[in-house]
């Protein structure tokens, strides 16, 4: 095994030190598994940049409570639901969406700063293809592969919609079909 010295900031190594002492490993170990992750990674074209969305993204989710689900899962119950209380669910998803605008919006505080976001986190969303942008007064929205079925598109053109009206758009015009919806609100 060959042997290095390396040149650490204070904080640097009182940070490995602790961590070495929590999960009661040596130094070296600390610093040879962060090594070979740097390594993975690289091979893996992964960025740091990319690493700290992932943790953002991650603590955002934490946040508001996401759960990962089976997307042909979500499909089904949620067809299921409309065919039982169609009225319901639609309130349901509406009441939803602006809930989760009212969150997203203490992170992302304008249309612009939410496209950017949503650019930042687009790999991580459980969508083909999302898209956020304005328009002078207007927004479009356009999300792919956002669900299998119509219905599933119905409701996430409803929550999108009451998502949207946190930013101050009305008047909306929508484009659904099977995994596609396409909004365009005006303020």
């Amino acid at each position: 095994m060959a042997r290095l010295n390396i040149s650490l900031s204070n904080e640097q190594a009182k940070g490995i030190q602790e961590l070495s002492k929590e999960e009661g490993k040596t130094i070296g170990s600390v610093i040879t598994e962060s090594v070979d992750l740097y390594e993975k990674l690289k091979k893996n074209h992964i960025s740091k940049d990319q690493i700290e969305s992932m943790i953002r993204f991650h603590e955002i989710s934490k946040s508001i409570g996401a759960v990962p689900i089976s997307a042909i899962m979500l499909d089904l119950s949620v067809t299921a639901a409309v065919k039982c209380a169609e009225e319901d669910m639609m309130k349901m998803w509406c009441d939803r969406g602006r809930i989760f605008g009212e969150l997203v919006k203490g992170i992302a505080k304008s249309i612009d700063d939410l496209s950017k976001l949503v650019q930042e986190f687009e790999s991580f969303l459980p969508t083909d293809r999302l898209e956020i942008r304005r328009v002078d007064d207007d927004v479009e929205v356009l999300m792919i592969g956002s669900g299998y079925s119509i219905t599933a598109s119905k409701l996430t053109a409803e929550g999108a919609k009451c998502f949207l009206t946190v930013y101050g758009y009305k008047e909306f015009e929508q484009q659904l079909g099977e995994g596609y919806v396409r909004i365009k609100g005006t303020q």
